[in-house]
Formats: structure tokens, sequence, C-alpha cells
């Protein structure tokens, strides 16, 4: 008798596996997607830190290359000078771009990469039927992509306002420079 949870596809054909089969196969396709998914998650948090120290070097680059070019100076006889709301506004803008790297960039405490060994070796010790502690681990990696989730998140959104930031950055200083001229 073939159950619901007991069809397979593979190769682009359904099989119809016998139920300790078909639940054997299944927990091993659960655990491999599990395993992938935390995977990919660790490289898009990797990702987003690397793409955000870009960001705030490229921002902080802004302000020292307006800074270098003499654009924020407060005496006329050099030059153009770019008002003084534009000078703190770029810098109110690079520490809230500062920040937000800060917090994509900071240690997340309970991130999970994979299965605990300790805890399979634990259930192993107590008894528990090889089974029951591949659904144990199944379970447990689940929800460590769950866990994982709501930490990557804030941080991808931190991302995004950082660059709406940088953007905010770049257009305050052409408004600036307009108006100095």
């Amino acid at each position: 008798m073939i159950t619901e949870g007991a069809r397979h596809q593979e190769g682009g054909r359904i099989l119809a596996l016998d139920e300790d089969a078909g639940s054997e196969k299944l927990r091993d396709l659960a655990y491999d997607a599990a395993k992938e998914i935390l995977k990919l998650q660790d490289g898009t948090l990797g990702n987003t830190r690397t793409r955000a120290g870009s960001l705030l070097t490229v921002a902080a680059l802004l302000t020292s290359f307006a800074a270098g070019l003499g654009l924020i100076n407060a005496n006329h006889a050099k030059g153009a000078v770019l008002p003084a709301w534009s000078a703190w506004l770029l810098l109110t803008i690079l520490m809230m771009i500062g920040i937000l790297v800060m917090f994509v960039l900071w240690p997340i405490k309970h991130w999970v990469y994979s299965p605990s060994a300790r805890e399979i070796l634990k259930r192993q010790a107590e008894g528990h039927q090889e089974h029951d502690i591949r659904r144990f681990v199944i379970e447990k990696m689940i929800q460590g992509m769950q866990d994982n989730d709501k930490a990557l998140k804030p941080r991808q959104a931190a991302f995004r306002y950082s660059i709406i930031l940088l953007l905010a950055e770049a257009a305050t200083l052409v408004v600036a420079l307009a108006m100095s001229r």
C-alpha cells in the first residue's frame, strides 16, 4: 500500500516506495534540504557582511573626498564653502551608516551551522532509535533555519537602509555643491 508520504520524485519520475523505505528516503531528503538551507544562510550572512563593510568604506571615502578637496571648509578665501548644514548632515549620515553596518557585522550569539554532534551522540547513548535521532536532528535543523532567518532578516534590512543612506549622502553632497556655487 502506498501512502501519501511514501511518494518520492527522482529524476522527473515519481517512485512508489514501501512505507519504511519511503520514510527513510523522505528523512534523507529533508535532512539534505535543511543542510543546504543552513549553508545558504551562512553564505548570505557572509556576503551581506562583506558588502556592508564595502559600503561603509565608500561612505567614508565620499565624506573624505568632500573634505580632502576642501569642499568642507570655513574659509571663503580658499574657494567654495559648503553650507554648514550640509557638513553636519554628511557627518550624521556617515554615523548612521556606521551604526547600521556595525549591526550587520556584530557577531550573532546563536547561529546554527549544522546539527550538534554532541546531541546526536547523547541521544544514541540514551538508547534512542536511529530513525528517532534522525527526526530529532531534522527538527533541530528546521528550528535552526528559523532562528537564523530571524537573525538574518534584520541585518539584510539594515544593509538596505545603509544603501539608501549612502545615496542620501551623495545627494546631499551634490545639492550642497550646487548651492555653494
